[in-house]
């Protein structure tokens, strides 16, 4: 019989959702690379050859000629280091933001996972107790159905009696087929986590403690709710990613100065026989290397813009966190209160039973 954590085994391996979340996850990791790269150096290097042709508005002394067809050949290599980028640290500061957020969502996703494949299976184990009640409750109204139907041969009963009995046997058979569509339905949704169909499952225990929730003691669990919850952490990273959003928007006031190294190489060959040369061709090569400054002054008003839309949404961000922990506070309660009224309902309904089971043998025996 498949158990529940063969069950959520399964999940891990099969549930197209969760692969989702975990490849989501991988993607978002790459973020603080990214950030990190545009804090690092940069190494371009650029190459050309071309074939040009220059006519002189001089005339020179036959047979030599100012005209002269020639081909270049040009490369280079630059070397960039920032060394003041406001906006590139602060969104290396959002990267990072993000990627703890992704962590937080897959961790959220992570006990959705546990959870989803824990309601499907005892959904499934629910729906198959169902439908052994249903059909010993449409086998009890046979019988009701046949005792009121000799009853009335002999002449005991009238005839709106078996008509009652048989309405009722009708009544629990349709009950019947509706619980067998339902375990069909709790099945198929079950298989469509694991990947398989389930067949089997390993049923409760008949003396399964329902363990009450240590400490008894709703603020307890409510703190705890505050300092782990993952949906809490990733509102909270959202938070973050905001205001590094907003800083790094008003950034672009900013001056941008950077550090570079430079190499070129020149080399120009002449094909024209005769050429007086007073083209000025050169050859040779170039290494320079300083500190190069950038500052925008006027952008049409789109950094202004941008810095008033994210510090918007910073605020909703901040919003946002706010209703989210009291969401989760208040889940932390209802959920303490919930499993504790549910571990006396357990032990209520245990009563419940005996009762009834004495009950049966005393009407049994009368």
């Amino acid at each position: 019989a498949l158990d529940l954590a063969e069950a959520y085994a399964k999940a891990r391996q099969n549930d197209p959702n969760w692969s989702a979340a975990r490849n989501s996850f991988e993607a978002e990791q790459q973020t603080v690379n990214i950030g990190r790269g545009a804090l690092l150096p940069t190494l371009a290097i650029s190459g050309s050859i071309s074939e040009n042709s220059f006519e002189s508005d001089i005339a020179a002394v036959p047979p030599a000629t100012n005209d002269a067809d020639f081909q270049s050949t040009q490369y280079g290599a630059k070397l960039t280091q920032p060394l003041f980028r406001a906006d590139t640290w602060y969104g290396y500061q959002r990267s990072k933001a993000i990627s703890s957020q992704a962590e937080a969502g897959f961790r959220s996703q992570e006990q959705q996972l546990a959870l989803r494949v824990a309601q499907a299976y005892f959904a499934v184990l629910s729906a198959q107790e169902t439908l052994a009640y249903a059909q010993s409750e449409e086998a009890a109204f046979a019988r009701q159905l046949d005792q009121a139907q000799q009853r009335f041969d002999v002449g005991l009963i009238a005839i709106t009696d078996v008509l009652e009995a048989r309405a009722a046997n009708d009544g629990a058979r349709a009950g019947r087929i509706a619980a067998e569509a339902a375990l069909s339905t709790a099945q198929e949704n079950l298989t469509a986590i694991i990947g398989e169909a389930p067949g089997r499952l390993a049923p409760l225990k008949p003396d399964a403690p329902l363990v009450k929730p240590t400490p008894a003691d709703p603020d307890a669990w409510a703190k705890l709710a505050k300092e782990r919850n993952p949906d809490l952490a990733a509102a909270q990273q959202s938070y973050k990613t905001a205001r590094a959003v907003t800083r790094e928007s008003r950034s672009g006031h900013l001056p941008t100065v950077d550090l570079f190294a430079s190499y070129s190489s020149v080399d120009n060959q002449l094909d024209t026989v005769g050429s007086s040369a007073t083209v000025g061709l050169q050859n040779g090569t170039t290494t320079s290397y300083g500190v190069e400054a950038s500052w925008v002054l006027f952008a049409g008003g789109r950094t202004y813009a941008a810095s008033k839309q994210a510090s918007y949404r910073e605020a909703a961000a901040q919003d946002q966190l706010t209703a989210t922990e009291r969401q989760v506070v208040n889940n932390a309660r209802t959920a303490y209160l919930n499993v504790s009224a549910d571990a006396y309902r357990v032990e209520a309904r245990k009563q419940a039973v005996a009762s009834n089971e004495s009950s049966l043998a005393a009407v049994q025996a009368g």
